[in-house]
């Protein structure tokens, strides 16, 4: 090989290279410049106007607008939405005594709340594999962090935490309890609240090799395992710990087929139900539940826009809903235009560093055609030189233009 034929090569790969450089570079610095945060409308389903109301906290004067465009003052704000604003109604000693046929008080109201939010990232995140099994029938009403931890894969293990050590009899009572409970290893995932901050303890939920969904957790100090038994039809895919005040339900269940269910208790069983909505993606989309004694308001973010759904608290029966078209922020017109493809380091739904090639359609082929006519102006070479390095450019772009004038022969 001549050692101009070298040359060539040396040339090429540095190019390639300084493409795929550029292909992540200049569209991440167009769009910090142009990017701006997507947001939609605050929503809430009131008890009262049975309807969605849309809350503007930042407005101190008129924080609550139904469909109609009607404003509402604080007070009116406070009074149509009660369960919402009840800490507010009580101070101001205008709470109601009863909703809908059931009395009220602060302690009933609280119980009944139910709050979760869901993003991909809690989804998509790296796993540590150790976790920490509290009592759930403690004496006392706070949880004692334990001097053990364990993991749970291709069997369950204790480690004392400051010998790192086996427990050996305690992995066995919970070995045992899992075998004869027939769990079904190794264990594909575990989820629970790790946290001793929370009212109290369920254990965990874990997900065997079978896909059969197992509820873990310790009773006066010996194991608890039992199958949950799903239906055969449904395959779980993630699950979210939840502790309700009134202990209503376990925890949200994201299912491969887009349902979303709680799991509910009843008696000594497991009932899944499931909730009334649209198709939700837990690796994908974002969810927020925001529930009362009456009412969920549950709303699904996807890349179609934003979904809000009116959920009868009692069964999960849709009631109603409210659709608000996918907001565009100047980076998606500006991409649509300047790079019909790019490589995105930045990826919000996941916790990981995960490269992914991002397309945005034809309209940017306008922006290559021009890129390749400023190179066959400022590229110095023969034509057939010229002709090579046109045609990359008409397919690499801006990206492709930036690295043949940098590593090539641009004036």
């Amino acid at each position: 090989m001549t050692g101009k034929s070298k040359e060539m090569i040396y040339r090429v790969v540095v190019i390639i290279v300084t493409t795929v450089v550029m292909l992540t570079a200049l569209p991440a610095l167009v769009r910090l410049m142009t990017d701006a945060p997507r947001s939609y409308p605050y929503v809430q389903y009131s008890s009262v106007m049975r309807e969605f109301g849309i809350i503007d906290y930042s407005d101190k004067s008129y924080p609550l607008q139904d469909l109609r465009g009607r404003r509402y003052t604080n007070e009116e704000f406070d009074s149509i939405m009660p369960l919402l604003n009840f800490r507010q109604l009580v101070a101001d000693g205008r709470e109601p005594d009863s909703l809908a046929g059931i009395a009220l008080t602060p302690s009933v109201v609280m119980s009944k709340a139910v709050i979760y939010y869901h993003y991909p990232a809690k989804t998509d995140h790296p796993r540590l594999g150790l976790y920490i099994m509290y009592e759930s029938a403690p004496k006392r009403l706070s949880l004692d962090v334990p001097d053990d931890i364990f993991e749970l894969d291709e069997c369950i293990t204790f480690r004392r935490n400051e010998t790192n050590e086996p427990d050996t009899l305690k992995s066995r009572l919970f070995g045992e309890a899992l075998s004869e409970a027939c769990f079904n290893f190794p264990c594909r995932w575990v989820e629970g609240n790790l946290s001793p901050r929370k009212r109290y303890d369920e254990g965990y939920f874990a997900l065997d090799n079978g896909g059969r969904l197992f509820h873990i957790k310790m009773v006066e100090g010996r194991p608890f395992v039992r199958d949950t038994r799903l239906p055969d039809s449904m395959h779980v895919v993630a699950f979210a710990p939840s502790e309700p005040g009134d202990r209503r339900f376990y925890g949200f269940m994201f299912c491969d087929n887009g349902d979303v269910y709680i799991l509910e208790r009843d008696s000594m069983n497991y009932r899944p139900l499931r909730l009334d909505i649209g198709d939700f993606d837990p690796m994908r989309d974002n969810l927020r539940v925001l529930g009362n004694m009456l009412y969920w308001t549950v709303t699904i973010q996807s890349s179609l826009g934003s979904d809000s759904y009116a959920l009868e608290a009692s069964t999960l029966r849709c009631v109603d809903t409210l659709h608000f078209e996918k907001a565009e922020d100047p980076w998606d017109g500006v991409a649509r235009w300047l790079f019909p493809y790019y490589i995105d380091i930045n990826n919000t739904r996941s916790r990981y560093v995960s490269p992914q090639i991002v397309t945005t359609g034809c309209s940017a082929m306008l922006t290559n055609v021009v890129s390749t006519l400023i190179c066959g102006i400022l590229y110095r070479g023969g034509r057939r030189r010229k002709i090579c390095a046109g045609v990359y450019v008409l397919l690499t772009g801006l990206a492709g233009l930036v690295s043949v004038l940098l590593t090539g022969r641009g004036r």
